[in-house]
């Protein structure tokens, strides 16, 4: 972190450091307070728990991490596309495995106005990271609760996509769906959804919060259909610029894999030709 010129001043000013939240600093500050110690360090402080816990295990050997994602900074998405990249290389520097497994857990549903931004944002960290896999978890929010308490499909998710893309167990299914392609097609744009042979709606209705936005950015409902691996929408006068789905911070999005697997909330560019 102190050779990041992102991150320099978020490491060594954290506690007059408005990237960090108000809560940390002020709880920090009346813990340390009454110390003797002027270098008195406290577990919010950056890097802390990282030099004090995980860095004293760096030397077993793991097959790799599960990470859950936790809640308190997602209102700042920019800095967490900074901070986990760099918490993923270093802990693969710690272990001097510049491939070591990362799967981690998207933020699931809660009424905050952040969420589906950062939730996106990790989907997109998960395509840009080497041997990262997110699993989807919004299906399993809760809408005023930020500690859903049914943990055990996520917590499978992470498991099958363990067995599947660590362990090579490719009878098995993942628990993820990426995004592989979004391309024209004559009148319609078709998004493909990997690790999925047939796509259906959780509850056999039809799709839920699926919108697209022209020229003007607007957002607005559009319906859309299934088949196979791909979510179709028409668009015969080639005026969709964007598409989202489950951009809601509750999300109620129904789209899943044949295995019950949900897709993630996404918001992608259109290509306007279709060799995409």
């Amino acid at each position: 972190m102190e050779f990041h010129p992102r991150l320099e001043n978020y490491l060594y000013s954290w506690n007059t450091n408005d990237h960090v939240m108000q809560w940390c600093r002020e709880r920090a500050q009346k813990n340390v307070s009454q110390s003797n110690h002027n270098l008195q360090r406290h577990p919010y402080h950056p890097a802390y728990l990282f030099e004090a816990g995980i860095s004293k295990i760096s030397g077993y050997p793991i097959k790799g991490v599960l990470w859950y994602q936790g809640e308190s900074n997602a209102h700042n998405i920019e800095l967490h596309e900074i901070l986990f990249p760099t918490m993923v290389k270093s802990w693969r520097k710690a272990w001097d495995k510049p491939s070591l497994p990362f799967i981690f857990a998207q933020l699931s549903s809660l009424n905050r106005p952040s969420w589906p931004h950062f939730r996106d944002s990790q989907r997109r960290l998960a395509e840009e990271i080497p041997y990262t896999w997110m699993v989807v978890t919004s299906d399993y929010g809760n809408e005023t609760d930020v500690h859903p308490v049914n943990k055990y499909p996520v917590g499978k998710r992470m498991a099958l996509t363990a067995l599947n893309q660590i362990y090579g167990l490719n009878h098995i299914h993942t628990g993820n769906n990426p995004i592989q392609s979004v391309r024209r097609l004559q009148n319609n744009i078709e998004i493909k959804i990997s690790h999925s042979d047939q796509l259906q709606t959780k509850d056999s209705e039809p799709i839920r919060e699926l919108e697209v936005a022209g020229k003007d950015g607007i957002f607005k409902p559009v319906d859309g259909s299934l088949k196979d691996n791909n979510i179709i929408i028409s668009d015969p006068k080639r005026e969709i610029k964007q598409i989202r789905y489950g951009w809601r911070p509750y999300s109620n999005g129904n789209i899943a894999n044949e295995h019950g697997i949900a897709v993630s909330t996404f918001q992608v560019e259109v290509p306007q030709d279709s060799n995409h």
